[in-house]
């Protein structure tokens, strides 16, 4: 049985992130981390406003989100559609429709205003399929960009500057035009590629010899502090940053 329960706040349908999480079988902390991730995609539906419950510091202290109906459908196009989550639909689709047959006047339709009313709810479920077909799409096309950040993220491996470039998708920013946005950042030491003593934190760095000529020269590598770093950088920029917005 469904425990999702729709609230009103401000005139607007919105359930607790939590609930959902829970009608997925997953964590409140990685429903989140999903939220987060796609941020930039859910705030085109609406701000994200995070709620905070409990004493800070004790057990009885969470973070969470009152999501409108975009926002909850959008976030369960992020998930694998197995039959929990294929579930999870349909209660969430009968629960904002639950919430709006009880707030909606209560009222004899004549035979032309039921027909308009279906109508209207035809036109309101395509407009949804279309959404959700949407964003199903760029799901898939990010996918293997975010599975390949979380797999960094869990083993704690540490990237180059270079292969952080392609996983970011920033448009017309490659390795090279990265390294020179670290260097106008006073991130990175422009020649030397050596941190800057306020960012030494965010990499490690390793000296590799040249066999050619038998020059040493500094590869900066990035760890996940880092890479959170050149994200902030990258969107105060004004850059978009089409996956891993979670770092930020």
């Amino acid at each position: 049985m469904s425990n999702i329960t729709i609230q009103t706040i401000d005139s607007t349908f919105v359930v607790d992130s939590r609930l959902i999480a829970a009608e997925l079988g997953i964590t409140h902390k990685s429903f989140k981390e999903t939220i987060r991730t796609y941020k930039t995609d859910f705030e085109e539906f609406g701000n994200l406003a995070v709620h905070t419950e409990g004493v800070k510091g004790t057990s009885s202290y969470s973070e969470f989100l009152y999501l409108t109906e975009d926002h909850s459908y959008l976030s369960l196009t992020y998930s694998h559609n197995t039959p929990q989550v294929r579930r999870a639909k349909v209660n969430l689709v009968k629960a904002f429709r639950i919430a709006r047959e009880s707030t909606a006047p209560k009222m004899s339709l004549t035979l032309i205003e039921s027909v308009e009313a279906y109508l209207n709810t035809l036109k309101e479920v395509e407009a949804t399929k279309l959404l959700l077909a949407a964003a199903d799409e760029k799901v898939k096309e990010m996918q293997p960009k975010v599975e390949e950040y979380n797999l960094l993220c869990e083993q704690g491996k540490d990237i180059k500057v270079g292969e952080l470039s392609k996983i970011l998708g920033v448009k017309n920013m490659g390795p090279i035009k990265l390294f020179k946005f670290l260097n106008a950042q006073k991130v990175l030491i422009e020649k030397s590629n050596l941190p800057y003593a306020e960012y030494i934190h965010c990499f490690n760095v390793v000296r590799k010899l040249n066999p050619h000529n038998g020059d040493v020269y500094n590869v900066p590598l990035v760890n996940t502090e880092g890479v959170s770093l050149i994200i902030k950088k990258l969107k105060a920029a004004g850059h978009i940053v089409t996956s891993m917005s979670k770092a930020a």
